[in-house]
């Protein structure tokens, strides 16, 4: 009697979601230097970036997950043959560029949709800061490429409870209004851990604002005093008409402190 085969059962994704997507979203920005480029310049730097890409995706999602076959077929897009002309080894390099992108930004767009509601958007009660606190720092986490804060009120507990969370590696940018000598004299010591950080002082900022990468969201409160005594929330906002008005305000502002 022939022996029945053994269903494989499909593995699941290793990593949770928060460090699968910082990890994509890092990948998706430093593709961009890919970009305009010639093969034979980038060619150690594509395979390393290729390698590690891979392992991501292993860890990011089940193995019967779609997303490996999108890797898999932008690894090999263009045209291959033996002995190829370097027009077209750079052709094969300008497609899998174009098709890694799509690939990472709709594995990307699929794991937000897996974000706790919480992350999207949230309504907070007064007396209960520390749901606040607690949504607020895991969307601080997401942060892969750079993270800009604009709050008029700051506190010292800003960068011990958010900041120091954040990637060295990430640039941060604090946009406010009033510093007090205490919020100075901490900001310096956290410029002095970092490379890429700078605080600045706006007199014609009111709102609350986080921006992400290629997300924003819009605080009610101050976060030094969010949901103590008043409701607030954290709501997504739309990035691409939120980002360029906030950034034109940081360019028109004075530097306070700098790493």
């Amino acid at each position: 009697m022939a022996g029945r085969s053994k269903t494989i059962e499909p593995s699941p994704a290793k990593w949770d979601v928060r460090k699968s997507l910082r990890a994509l979203e890092a990948q998706l920005s430093e593709l961009q230097k890919f970009k305009g480029t010639l093969y034979r310049d980038m060619e150690q730097q594509e395979e390393e970036w290729s390698q590690l890409t891979k392992m991501i995706f292993a860890n990011a999602f089940a193995s019967d997950s779609t997303n490996h076959q999108n890797r898999f077929r932008a690894e090999n897009s263009g045209e291959h043959y033996v002995d190829m002309s370097g027009a077209q080894l750079q052709y094969n390099f300008t497609q899998r560029t174009e098709a890694y992108e799509t690939c990472l930004k709709s594995a990307v767009a699929g794991l937000r949709m897996e974000l706790p509601d919480a992350e999207i958007a949230g309504s907070y009660n007064p007396g209960d800061p520390f749901s606040f606190y607690k949504d607020l720092k895991g969307i601080v986490r997401g942060a892969a490429q750079q993270f800009f804060l604009v709050d008029p009120y700051l506190d010292c507990q800003l960068f011990e409870l958010y900041l120091s969370d954040i990637p060295s590696n990430i640039g941060i940018r604090v946009l406010t209004d009033n510093v007090s000598n205490a919020v100075q004299s901490v900001a310096r010591l956290f410029a002095a851990s970092r490379t890429n950080f700078e605080l600045r002082i706006s007199r014609v900022i009111h709102d609350r604002m986080i921006f992400i990468d290629q997300r924003s969201w819009a605080i009610g409160q101050s976060i030094k005093d969010a949901a103590t005594r008043k409701p607030t929330y954290i709501v997504e906002i739309d990035f691409a008409s939120h980002f360029s008005v906030y950034e034109a305000m940081w360019n028109a502002a004075t530097s306070a402190v700098k790493s």
